[in-house]
């Protein structure tokens, strides 16, 4: 309860006037105008907002509109890029002088190989899960099943630098030549130059080069 200042007659809290003098409380008044103060920047803001965003609508849609468009170009260039980055043995045209390219050799069993490379020259031995084997220039690495997953050739080893090769690529082949074969390569470092086959298989090709530019060494595998 409450008391009116000018007869002291008793009113409840929320009355806003006198019925005995009719006195008009001024407090509320002001109250109700601040209400109304405090209407006034929600529907301006709102009213802003509303405005912003047909504005920028037209440029919503042209970005997802773009978004769409570079999309769709990426799907259309997808067999492009594989083309570009996964090579396989159709596609590459060689004529070398390599009397045994060993490009077939992954996947093949290590007792196939040994007609071709002859007698081991090292003893066999293991290396992170794989059996090594060495014939002079070429070392291949053979998993559990007897399937060749790694082969090297080292043309420092063996005088014939042309004898084994990979993709007709030997020991007489400079960066030069190999490009002219393979093409662009996936990655180049200063002395390396490493391709991709394949994209199911995984295939790849390390080729490092010595200081006079010609292949060193040349390393045939499953991409892990």
């Amino acid at each position: 309860m409450k008391e009116c200042p000018n007869c002291s007659m008793e009113l409840p809290d929320e009355a806003h006037y006198c019925p005995r003098c009719m006195f008009q409380y001024e407090k509320q008044e002001i109250q109700i105008k601040d209400r109304h103060r405090k209407h006034i920047p929600l529907l301006l803001i709102g009213s802003v907002l509303v405005i912003g965003v047909f504005i920028c609508m037209p440029f919503v849609r042209r970005r997802i509109q773009d978004n769409m468009n570079s999309n769709y170009t990426e799907e259309l260039d997808i067999p492009n890029v594989i083309n570009e980055n996964f090579r396989t043995g159709e596609n590459i045209i060689y004529d070398s002088e390599v009397e045994n390219d060993l490009r077939d050799v992954l996947g093949s069993g290590v007792v196939d190989i040994k007609a071709t490379l002859g007698e081991e020259t090292d003893e066999m031995y293991r290396e992170n899960g794989m059996d090594i084997y060495t014939f002079g220039m070429i070392t291949v690495a053979v998993n559990q099943e007897e399937v060749i997953q790694d082969i090297l050739i080292d043309y420092t080893v063996g005088e014939n630098k042309k004898e084994y090769g990979i993709y007709g690529i030997a020991g007489i082949s400079d960066a030069d030549a190999v490009k002219t074969i393979l093409g662009t390569p996936d990655q180049e470092y200063e002395k390396e130059l490493c391709y991709r086959f394949d994209r199911e298989f995984g295939l790849g090709l390390n080729i490092n080069f010595s200081d006079d530019g010609m292949v060193e060494q040349l390393e045939y595998y499953y991409v892990q």
